[in-house]
């Protein structure tokens, strides 16, 4: 007869969570920094009006994002039971995740606040092109009011003043 032992909870000691909470915050601090340089390098673009440079920039941005989410995955376990693990931590090891946390924190703010006045930027523009249009379809309409038509008429309308 056999007993079955009991697998250790991988939470219950901060000795084998806190290195590899630590790599995946390292990991995801690295990526937003990525993130950081690339929402940069995005408003330059949108400033410059370089639509294709911009189109790159927002493909490489997509493949961070990917690497981002799969990280917050296997952080997701942490993130469930952070109560309980906080307590467990010693105040130097609450600190330093903490300063990682905070960092993560800044990087994500900074990245939100860029990406939202880039957002308001291209609005603006696709407004403006909007208008432009529209005064061009209404100036068009008016030079063909005054060109023959199609069967070779007079034009529509003439200015007999002079």
């Amino acid at each position: 007869m056999t007993t079955e032992t009991a697998q250790p909870d991988a939470y219950e000691n901060p000795r084998t969570w806190v290195p590899r909470i630590s790599r995946l915050l390292d990991r995801q601090l690295g990526l937003y920094a990525r993130l950081d340089e690339l929402s940069k390098s995005q408003t330059a673009h949108i400033e410059r009006d370089e639509t294709d440079e911009l189109l790159a920039v927002l493909s490489r941005r997509q493949s961070v994002i990917e690497d981002i989410t799969k990280v917050n995955e296997e952080l997701g376990p942490f993130r469930d039971r952070w109560q309980s693990l906080s307590g467990a931590l010693d105040e130097r090891e609450k600190g330093e995740l903490r300063s990682r946390l905070e960092a993560l924190e800044s990087l994500v703010d900074a990245i939100a606040q860029r990406d939202d006045a880039d957002r308001r930027a291209l609005e603006s523009r696709r407004q403006r092109v909007g208008t432009e249009l529209s005064g061009l379809t209404r100036g068009r309409g008016a030079m063909n009011a005054y060109q023959k038509d199609s069967r070779g008429a007079g034009p529509k309308y003439q200015d007999r003043r002079g």
